[in-house]
């Protein structure tokens, strides 16, 4: 985790990060304007940060070569606090350790192209990581639903740029899908455009919920990629 070298973070209780995230943010005002592109020096350490010679004022340092990061100019920043665990998902497990017990068997099978695998890791992820942030189930839902869409572009001839719904569809009609694996997809699709069009807002899957249909999607993942193309 990126932290700025010259303000430390200091250990945080966890009832000092639950008093800190109850209390309102500082507004940052965003802009690209500024925002700097500064390099590291070697010494971070101590706090000391170089810049390219175009842009240095006084009393900043020469720019050493290949070592970068992002660095904002005069904005507003703001501490936040470690992770706690969210108080909703005690409704399902018990600690941070059962998470992992809720995606054992999301394993990621051979065969399956590097970017659909690494889509599905990442959700597996987010199952895990629902346990301080219980949103992240949802998007781990749909997450899934991507490395479905990138393997079944893969298996569909002239899929192309064809929205999901019409490769469903297509899959379908073609037997590449079954109907049960078309119906969780369409099912999953529409949870999906609701909330990217701001039909469905807040919403959010319990891990009762999400882990059964995260473990579909690697299910059908797992099927067109077992099946003869």
């Amino acid at each position: 985790m990126f932290q700025n070298p010259t303000v430390p973070l200091a250990p945080m209780t966890p009832d000092a990060a639950i008093s800190a995230s109850a209390a309102p943010a500082p507004r940052v005002a965003l802009s690209l304007d500024r925002v700097r592109y500064v390099r590291h020096t070697a010494h971070l350490d101590r706090g000391e940060i170089s810049v390219p010679a175009h842009c240095a004022t006084a009393g900043e340092k020469a720019l050493p070569p290949r070592a970068c990061r992002w660095e904002t100019a005069g904005m507003t920043t703001q501490r936040l606090p470690f992770p706690v665990p969210d108080e909703r998902a005690h409704n399902f497990v018990n600690s941070y350790a059962d998470m992992h017990d809720l995606v054992e068997d999301l394993v990621v099978p051979t065969g399956v192209p590097e970017a659909a695998a690494t889509v599905l890791r990442t959700a597996r992820e987010l199952l895990r990581q629902s346990y301080y942030c219980y949103e992240f189930s949802t998007v781990a839902v749909m997450h899934s639903l991507i490395a479905v869409g990138i393997v079944l572009r893969d298996r569909i001839p002239g899929a192309g740029k064809k929205p999901l719904q019409k490769l469903i569809q297509q899959g379908a009609d073609a037997g590449t899908l079954t109907a049960r694996q078309a119906e969780y997809l369409d099912y999953g699709r529409q949870i999906r455009n609701g909330m990217a069009h701001g039909k469905t807002t807040h919403a959010v899957m319990p891990s009762a919920m999400a882990v059964p249909m995260v473990t579909t999607s690697f299910a059908i993942v797992s099927e067109l990629c077992a099946a003869p193309a």
